[in-house]
């Protein structure tokens, strides 16, 4: 959010020195906002080489919300695309906490999500959960 700084609000906000300039940045990316519950359908056909959410899966909702959003970010991809998604999950392995909305996994739902993504015919590379 704009209060707590969560948000990055601008292309500008999302780039970090020393990897590309800033010019170049500003040239190859993109910044899109999205309702992960209610994606745009121009996003969705197959047009971007690389997405990514960080720290957002915990703020779609509920039950299998999360998963959802990810088989349907997966639309936005090229061929040979990647997606990258970080997100909070339980060391202690016990049953997701739902609180205001707010979720955090277990490895054992994030695992079951990688047997759905894999199942679709998508790679995943090597989890660590640490």
């Amino acid at each position: 959010s704009a209060k707590t700084g969560q948000h990055a609000g601008e292309l500008e906000n999302t780039w970090k020195p020393g990897v590309v300039t800033l010019d170049e940045y500003k040239e190859k990316a993109d910044f899109v906002p999205v309702d992960m519950n209610n994606i745009a359908t121009e996003l969705l056909q197959g047009q971007y080489d690389f997405i990514w959410s960080c720290g957002s899966l915990e703020h779609v909702g509920v039950g299998q919300a999360s998963l959802k959003f990810i088989l349907k970010s997966l639309e936005a991809l090229k061929v040979g695309g990647v997606a990258a998604h970080t997100t909070e999950f339980l060391l202690n392995g016990k049953q997701t906490q739902e609180e205001i909305g707010l979720n955090f996994f277990t490895e054992k739902e994030i695992r079951d999500w990688v047997t759905v993504i894999e199942s679709l015919g998508h790679k995943v590379v090597p989890l660590e959960f640490a």
